[in-house]
């Protein structure tokens, strides 16, 4: 893989999500290492990804489907044998979901919003 490594980075709002696992704040560091400016984002395949965080197939799907669903990797393409994926992060003016906003159930979402925001807003990709 050919990367720009200069060493690990968590962003804060990646750092402090307490919904995410340890393994998926890694896995989002990988994958945001791993930006190819050609691609859109990162290529690696799973079997890169699996060996680089010593797990199995299964738990390697479930952070990419956990990242995706929080909305910190997105899917650029798929060319049916290729996937492209990029990691994004909410803006500065983000808050992480904070008592004001929850979903329909009353639980926080776990999602990025606006500060003082009362409904959920898109991320903002970087």
């Amino acid at each position: 893989m050919n990367r720009d490594f200069k060493g690990v980075w968590i962003p804060r709002e990646i750092w402090l999500m307490a919904d995410l696992s340890c393994q998926e704040k890694c896995l989002w560091a990988e994958i945001h290492s791993l930006f190819d400016r050609e691609k859109g984002g990162c290529y690696a395949s799973n079997e890169y990804l699996m060996e680089f965080l010593g797990v199995k197939e299964r738990r390697l799907q479930e952070m990419v489907a956990s990242l995706k669903e929080k909305g910190f990797i997105v899917q650029v393409s798929f060319n049916g044998r290729e996937r492209v994926i990029k990691a994004v992060l909410p803006a500065e003016d983000f808050s992480l979901c904070g008592a004001e906003v929850h979903d329909s159930a009353g639980q926080r979402c776990g999602k990025a919003h606006l500060w003082g925001a009362e409904s959920c807003a898109p991320l903002i990709y970087t």
